[in-house]
Order: C-alpha cells, then sequence, then structure tokens
C-alpha cells in the first residue's frame, strides 16, 4: 500500500502593505500603458466593427526591447574578459561571423548577450477579414485561432530569415519573390477566406507592392504559434513558444459580437436585423426625390401673343400689357395653362408619412427611443421622458455591458502581462513604487494576483466631477466619524493611547477602501501605521511609559496597589472636595490604569 502523501504546507499569505503596493503597481503601470491614442482608436474601432459587420477584435502584445551588452562578472559591474581561445588574437578582417564563432563581442572584446532595456503593452486593432476562428460552438472550446498579415519580401527576410530550411533555399535562390510575394492588399482584400462578397472600398486599396500572407496561428492545445504560408504547397516559416503565458492562452479578450445564437460563433450584423425596413426605405426616398424634381411651375401659352410669354418671367408687383386677348369670352386664361402640382403634393406628403412610419419600425427593432435621438414633443411629462429614455437604456443595456466587459478583460490581460513579463526594475522606473521580492512574488503567482488585486474597467463611464467631490465627502465623514468616537475610548481610559491610535488607523483603512480615488490616503495610513509602530517598539526597548496615577477621586486599596514593586511609595491622597459633594466613583484602579 502506497504512503499517504504528506498534506501541503499552509500558503504563507503576503502582509497587506505588499498586497496594496502590487494593487498600486498594476494601477499606475495600466494607466501609463493605456495613456496613449492606439488603445482609444483600438476600442472604438473595435466598436464599429459590431456596429457594421457584427464582431469586434483587439489583440495585447508584449513589446520587449533589447540591446547588445556585454556579459558582467559575478560583481554585475565588471564585464567579463574576452574567452582565451585559440585564434582570438589573430586577425577577423572584419568578420562578425568569426567573432562570434569565437565567443567575443563584435568590437573584438568582452562577450555580448541580448539584454532586455524597456518593455511595453500595446493594443493592437484587429480588421474583422482578418482573423479565423475555430468553428465551433462554445468560446470555450475553441483550440485554435490565426490572424493573418502582409509582409513584404524585407519585412519577411528580417522576421523569418534562418527560421525554416525551405524558406532560407527561396532566399538563397532568389525566387522569394516570384514564389512567395503574390499578394497586395487590394488582392487580399477581395479574397475573403471567410466567404462573402467583398467590401466595396476594397478596390481603393493599394495594387502595386506585392506582399507574402502569413497566417499567425495560436495553437492553444500544444501552447504554441506557428507562422504559416499557404503558398508552396503550404510551408510553416516558424514556430515560436508561448512568451506572453496568458491563462487563457489568446492574446485577445472574447470578441464583442453583435446577434448570436448558441449554435454558432458566427456572428449576425445588426443591419440583418431591418434589412428589408432598410431597402423600403431606400426605395421610398428614391421616390420622394423623384417626385421633388417634378414638383415645379410649368406651362404652356399662346404662340399668338409674345406678351404672354414675358409673364411668367415678371418680377412681382408687374404689370404687362397684353394686346388681342378677348376678356369677355375666358380672358387670358383660355391662353395660358399652367400644369397642376397638387397631385404630386399630396404624393409626396403620403410618402414622407410612409417613410417616418418606416423610420420608427427601425427604431422599435433597434431599441432607440425618441428622447435618445433628441427628438420630443412639448405636451408630454417629464415623466413619459424619463419612461422614454429608461426603456432606451435598457434595449441599450446589453450592448453597453458587452463592451464594458470587453474592456475589461482587455485590462485584466495587460495586468497579466504585466505581472508575469515585466521585470522588477522595469516596473519601478514606470510606477515609482519599490517593488520588492514579495511584491514580485504576489505579481508572478496566478493565485496571489488573482485573489489579492482586481482589475476593473473605469474608461466606458464619462468622468463624472459630482461623483468624486461625494466620494471626498464620505472619506472625510468617515474620518470626522472615526476621530470622534476614538476621542470618547480616550476619555474611558480602557486602552492606552497607541492602542487608540492604531484602532482609529485601523478603522480608517476598513472605511476607505469602498471610496473610490482613496489608494492615497490609505497608504499614507499604512505609514503613519508603521511610524507608530516604531514608536511603541522604541517605548518598550527604553523600559515603557511611567506608570499612570490613579484617577481623581478614587482611593487606592489598603497597602498600595496589589503585587506592587516593593519600595514603591503609596499614591498620593485624594484631594479635597471642598463641600461638593461625595467624589466621583470610577472604574476600579489597576496596575494598568490610566489617569483621564
Amino acid at each position: 500500500m502506497m504512503p499517504m502523501a504528506p498534506p501541503p504546507a499552509p500558503m504563507k499569505h503576503p502582509k497587506q502593505r505588499a498586497i496594496e503596493t502590487a494593487a498600486s503597481v498594476i494601477e499606475k503601470a495600466l494607466t501609463i500603458v493605456v495613456e496613449d491614442e492606439i488603445s482609444h482608436e483600438s476600442v472604438k474601432a473595435a466598436i464599429k466593427d459590431v456596429l457594421l459587420p457584427g464582431r469586434g477584435v483587439v489583440r495585447v502584445r508584449w513589446i520587449p526591447t533589447m540591446e547588445q551588452r556585454p556579459v558582467m562578472a559575478g560583481d554585475g559591474v565588471t564585464p567579463l574578459p574576452p574567452p582565451d581561445v585559440e585564434g582570438a588574437n589573430e586577425p577577423d578582417d572584419g568578420d562578425e561571423g568569426a567573432l562570434e564563432a569565437r565567443g567575443i563581442g563584435d568590437n573584438g572584446g568582452p562577450p555580448m548577450e541580448e539584454v532586455k532595456v524597456w518593455e511595453q503593452v500595446n493594443d493592437e486593432y484587429v480588421y474583422w477579414e482578418d482573423i479565423l476562428l475555430d468553428p465551433v460552438r462554445a468560446p470555450g472550446d475553441t483550440d485554435w485561432i490565426a490572424f493573418r498579415h502582409l509582409f513584404t519580401a524585407k519585412q519577411a527576410i528580417a522576421e523569418f530569415q534562418g527560421s525554416s530550411p525551405k524558406f532560407d533555399a527561396l532566399i538563397a535562390a532568389g525566387k522569394l519573390e516570384s514564389e512567395l510575394c503574390l499578394w497586395t492588399e487590394e488582392s487580399a482584400a477581395k479574397n475573403l477566406v471567410g466567404g462573402g462578397q467583398p467590401m466595396k472600398s476594397a478596390t481603393k486599396l493599394g495594387d502595386v507592392i506585392k506582399k507574402m500572407m502569413v497566417w499567425e496561428i495560436w495553437d492553444r492545445p500544444n501552447r504554441r504559434i506557428i507562422w504559416f504560408i499557404r503558398e508552396c504547397g503550404g510551408m510553416p516559416v516558424r514556430v515560436d513558444d508561448d512568451t506572453y503565458q496568458l491563462e487563457g492562452f489568446y492574446p485577445i479578450p472574447r470578441p464583442m459580437l453583435a446577434v448570436t445564437t448558441t449554435d454558432t460563433q458566427i456572428p449576425k450584423p445588426f443591419y440583418d436585423l431591418y434589412a428589408d425596413l432598410a431597402a423600403d426605405l431606400d426605395e421610398t426616398s428614391r421616390r420622394i426625390s423623384n417626385l421633388t424634381r417634378q414638383v415645379k411651375v410649368r406651362g404652356a401659352y399662346n404662340s399668338a401673343s409674345n406678351e404672354i410669354a414675358q409673364l411668367l418671367a415678371a418680377e412681382d408687383q408687374k404689370m404687362l400689357p397684353v394686346d388681342g386677348v378677348d376678356m369677355i369670352n375666358g380672358g387670358l386664361s383660355n391662353h395660358l395653362w399652367i400644369m397642376p402640382i397638387l397631385d404630386f403634393v399630396n404624393a409626396l406628403k403620403e410618402l414622407y408619412v410612409a417613410r417616418e412610419q418606416i423610420k420608427q419600425a427601425i427604431y422599435e427593432i433597434m431599441g432607440i427611443s425618441d428622447i435618445m435621438r433628441g427628438a420630443t414633443k412639448a405636451s408630454e411629462t417629464a415623466t413619459a421622458q424619463r419612461i422614454k429614455g429608461s426603456m432606451g437604456m435598457v434595449r441599450l443595456s446589453d450592448q453597453k455591458q458587452q463592451a464594458a466587459n470587453f474592456v475589461t478583460d482587455l485590462l485584466r490581460m495587460k495586468a497579466e502581462l504585466i505581472a508575469k513579463n515585466f521585470d522588477a526594475s522595469t516596473l519601478t522606473a514606470m510606477t515609482g513604487e519599490e517593488v520588492t521580492p514579495e511584491v514580485m512574488a504576489i505579481l508572478r503567482s496566478d493565485f496571489l494576483r488573482t485573489c489579492t488585486v482586481d482589475i476593473e474597467s473605469d474608461s466606458t463611464v464619462v468622468a463624472d466631477e459630482q461623483d468624486e467631490q461625494q466620494s471626498m465627502t464620505m472619506a472625510m465623514q468617515s474620518i470626522q466619524a472615526v476621530m470622534q468616537g476614538m476621542a470618547g475610548v480616550l476619555q474611558l481610559g480602557l486602552f492606552q493611547p497607541p492602542m487608540v491610535a492604531q484602532l482609529a488607523l485601523g478603522l480608517m483603512k476598513i472605511l476607505m477602501h469602498p471610496i473610490r480615488n482613496s489608494r492615497a490616503f490609505i497608504q499614507l495610513l499604512d505609514d503613519l501605521s508603521d511610524q507608530l509602530q516604531q514608536q511603541m517598539q522604541m517605548q518598550a526597548m527604553m523600559g515603557g511609559p511611567p506608570p499612570a496615577a490613579p484617577p481623581p477621586g478614587i482611593n487606592p486599596p489598603p497597602g498600595g496597589p496589589p503585587d506592587g514593586p516593593p519600595g514603591m511609595s503609596p499614591p498620593a491622597a485624594p484631594p479635597k472636595t471642598n463641600g461638593a459633594g461625595p467624589p466621583r466613583t470610577g472604574l476600579p484602579v489597576g496596575p494598568g490604569a490610566i489617569n483621564v
């Protein structure tokens, strides 16, 4: 029988100060990486894709900056000397390969190595036609996703040379451009890998520079990234390890989708919901335009009278003489005919009414109330306006929540990349916080990071000054309540002042945590608590504070304080009452009593 394994050792929970420092590091680092135009524009473009084709995607990228630097000795300051190998002092004739083969630097000096000097995390918008997903029903069953890239020959050589023998053979034979660079921006946009009709804007893209189409395939079961070219019978040009080490593996949060069903991840655009109504709206608008062109003053006149020809071109309040017109038998109306436009006007009115009805039907399908479009009536009450606005917000709440979840997942993914890949020196330079080994342990550990640091998005909420003022008011009220309560505890004399101060600081921290924008004040409370703890330790080392006298009006027990040290003089007699009645009674006097 196999012996039972010993129970796992309990995980040591980090100190609260280290937890708060880790949270502050992540918060400040995220603030730095998202305060750029690329992040905002990427999310905006993804939201536009949700409204048009029905799917919005943004990916994250970890970009380390590497430099060649000398290999340092054990002290971290002195570079290692050049290796003493055969031929190390021979002339190199400028051959960098020979220098590298001998293990020395490019300048013939100490050996060199790649060192990470800086790193950053960026957002990258992914066009909806440049991504493929595993065709499964549930997002959790997705085993692969692929991104489409277009490389010029120069870019492809810089990126993939030395990674594939077949690719290197094409470079050596000079057939890279003729065999692989077969695409242009226009031809790639017209060739939809997922099927369907290309966008009309595809014809406006460049059709001159030949490029290579490379697919970046993220293989989750094997946790690797395959760079694949479909030409030449299919050729993997490189296979990378999973350097991101993300918990969900993929570098994208769950895509924002328009209209979804449970049997597929392929979304349906919002336009499909009212496509027939949109076609009717276009037809109605076309007829309105045609009828509007027909509504014009036109007519005919008797060519025997030249004066009638000038009648329609006459200015206001101008009278024209007309000869040869029999005013008795029909008069001028027999010589002039105006084409009637009343029928056209009536038809236009009906078409305008029909168009408004079609628009209202579209608004009802999409859940856009008139109050959200700025349309209202003076006869409607304020309650009716609020009802319309609330109903419109209810219909749009799912889309708003989806966008908020998307931004939240994007921030969490960035935070995970920062926590798992950034060095302590980089985080210290970015945030100004002292990143200790304990803080790095929290950031590096998945369990501790998810249990102690929570990432929430505030980018989807419009900044509200009134909300911040309310937070400050709540903070001041909390501080005032704690100070008043601690003053009462001091008057009772139940605890020594240092203990009361520690209790007050702890209560303030508890009350401050739920309040927004309170992290700076909580850090100040932590510093005060540490200073107070140091003072208490110093007093304990110096012998502690002198014993306190009993409260006035309380007689000590006969024989002095119990268990008092020998030789101690009895406490002073209580003061006289001067006829004001018996002295006050209070708590019994003991060795730890405080004179109030």
